[in-house]
C-alpha cells in the first residue's frame, strides 16, 4: 500500500513538472511569435501574443519593454509609458530603455519639471534599491548559514586565535545579514508606496475637490503624464505631479503602473 502510494505521489510530481514545463514552452513561443510579428511590422498581432504571455501569469523586462515598443509604434503613447514604466521594475540602469522612455516623453503634451529631491534622500535610494530583492534574500540566506558555523566555531574552538577568527567572523556575517534584511524590508516598502500612475485619456480635468460640484478646474494634464496618487475618494483619487501640484481627478482617467491586488 505504502509502495502505491508512492507511485501515485511521484507521477502527481512528474505530472506537474511536465506541466510547467510545457506551460514555459508554450509562452516562450508566444514571446518569440510576438518578436517575429513586430519584425514584421505587425504591432496589434505581437501585443496580442505578449498579452497571451501575460495571461500565463508570467512577466518580466524585456516583455513589458516589448509591449512598450509596440504601443509606441502604434501611436498609443500612454500605454507605451505604462509599460515601459513596468519595464523599469526589472531592467533598473537598462539604457535602451531609458532612451525609448526619452522618446516616449517628448511626445507626451505635458512637459514637468521634477521639484529637486535632497540628495540623501536619492542616496539612499539608489543604495537601498542597488540590488534585486532575490540577490538580497539569497545573500541573507548565505549570511545566515555561515553566521550559525561562526557561532559554533566559537563554541567549540579551543584556541584563542581560533576564536578571535570566528568572531570576526560572526561580527561580518551579522553585519551582512541585517543590510541584507533591512535593504529586502525597505524594498518592500518603497513598492507598497509606490502608487504611479499614468494618464490614459486624451485630456483630463483636474479639480480642487473630488467633485465636479464642489470643485473647480485648478489645471488640467495630457495622455501619457506620469503622477502619483496619494488617496482615493469614491470615483476620484487625489494626484500629485512631479512638480508638486496637487488635485483631483476622476480615476477613469489613469492607469496604475502596479495596480493594488
Amino acid at each position: 500500500m505504502t509502495i502505491q502510494k508512492n507511485i501515485i505521489i511521484l507521477s502527481a510530481v512528474c505530472a506537474l513538472w511536465c506541466t510547467v514545463s510545457v506551460f514555459s514552452a508554450d509562452a516562450s513561443d508566444l514571446f518569440q511569435q510576438g518578436n517575429a510579428m513586430y519584425t514584421r511590422g505587425d504591432f496589434d498581432s505581437a501585443l496580442v501574443c505578449y498579452q497571451s504571455v501575460l495571461d500565463s501569469g508570467l512577466e518580466n523586462g524585456p516583455l513589458y519593454f516589448n509591449m512598450g515598443n509596440c504601443y509606441y509604434k502604434s501611436g498609443d503613447i500612454a500605454r507605451a509609458v505604462l509599460c515601459y514604466e513596468r519595464a523599469k521594475k526589472y531592467l533598473p540602469g537598462d539604457e535602451a530603455l531609458k532612451q525609448n522612455m526619452d522618446l516616449a516623453a517628448l511626445r507626451v503634451v505635458d512637459k514637468i519639471t521634477p521639484m529637486p529631491e535632497f540628495f540623501l534622500v536619492t542616496a539612499a535610494r539608489t543604495a537601498v534599491t542597488a540590488l534585486p530583492a532575490r540577490t538580497l534574500m539569497y545573500s541573507g540566506m548565505a549570511a545566515w548559514v555561515f553566521l550559525v558555523v561562526f557561532i559554533v566555531g566559537c563554541i567549540i574552538s579551543r584556541t584563542r586565535r581560533a576564536r578571535r577568527i570566528c568572531r570576526s567572523g560572526v561580527i561580518f556575517f551579522s553585519a551582512v545579514l541585517v543590510t541584507a534584511l533591512a535593504c529586502i524590508i525597505a524594498q518592500k516598502n518603497i513598492k507598497n508606496n509606490d502608487r504611479r500612475a499614468v494618464i490614459t485619456e486624451p485630456m483630463v480635468e483636474v479639480m480642487s475637490a473630488p467633485s465636479r460640484d464642489e470643485g473647480v478646474e485648478i489645471f488640467t494634464i495630457h495622455s501619457g503624464t506620469v503622477v502619483t496618487i496619494e488617496s482615493d475618494r469614491n470615483r476620484w483619487v487625489e494626484i500629485v505631479l512631479a512638480d508638486g501640484k496637487v488635485g483631483w481627478m476622476e480615476s477613469k482617467g489613469l492607469e496604475e503602473v502596479w495596480p493594488s491586488e
